[in-house]
């Protein structure tokens, strides 16, 4: 797996990339395009969206204790 962490917009860019093989040949292939990869798309946005919530928290508590 790879992230990379950009200047966006007056904020960050996060990006995922991961590379995985399944088993199972050209069956390994038909699971992964219609369950694998839509649930990992799912689970790595709920994931960016957890981590944008905490660093807007804390970014939010330090700017109060100012």
């Amino acid at each position: 797996m790879r992230q990379t962490v950009s200047r966006s917009d007056g904020g960050c860019k996060v990006t995922i990339h991961a590379d995985y093989d399944l088993p199972g040949g050209v069956v390994g292939e038909l699971v992964n395009r219609v369950y694998v990869e839509q649930r990992n798309e799912r689970e790595a946005e709920a994931s960016l969206q957890n981590l944008k919530a905490f660093v807007e928290a804390r970014r939010a508590g330090e700017d109060a204790k100012r």
